[in-house]
């Protein structure tokens, strides 16, 4: 999504022509740095959902297939900075899928990441994760096989 330049000029189009009242986006976050996020919320932006499908940076870089944990973090922080001090109709969401390494309790692994901000995060969104073959997963006391 935020790989496509004109973002801003479809969001802004259709808040415009076709009154649609509310445009909101999913990403993984990689891309979305702090002038690319007031771009599109100037553009007309009701919400944004970003997709951390772990809580560290290890088990990221085996869901995502790349270490973007912090990038991701830092940026949804961004976020929730422009909406204290800016844009505070500005919808923030995060889904998570879990794994049986992720933590149960999305709310507060993310409470704890996100600290004293994490009050404007509109909504987490946990997803259980149905494992289709063997994987491993980080348990923090080394990899641990998981089977279907």
């Amino acid at each position: 999504m935020l790989l496509n330049n004109d973002l801003e000029s479809i969001i802004n189009h259709c808040k415009n022509t076709y009154n649609i009242p509310y445009i909101y986006i999913s990403s993984n976050g990689a891309l979305m740095n702090e002038s690319r996020a007031v771009s599109l919320i100037e553009s007309g932006l009701d919400s944004i959902k970003f997709s951390i499908n772990a809580i560290d940076s290890v088990n990221y870089k085996k869901v995502h297939n790349r270490d973007d944990f912090d990038r991701v973090i830092q940026n949804f922080s961004t976020l929730l900075k422009l909406k204290k001090e800016r844009y505070p109709h500005l919808k923030l969401l995060i889904s998570s899928v879990l794994t049986p390494c992720n933590t149960q309790n999305p709310q507060e692994a993310f409470g704890e990441i996100f600290g004293e901000n994490a009050y404007l995060i509109d909504k987490i969104l946990p997803y259980k994760r149905n494992i289709t073959q063997k994987e491993y997963i980080y348990t923090g006391g080394g990899d641990r096989r998981i089977s279907a």
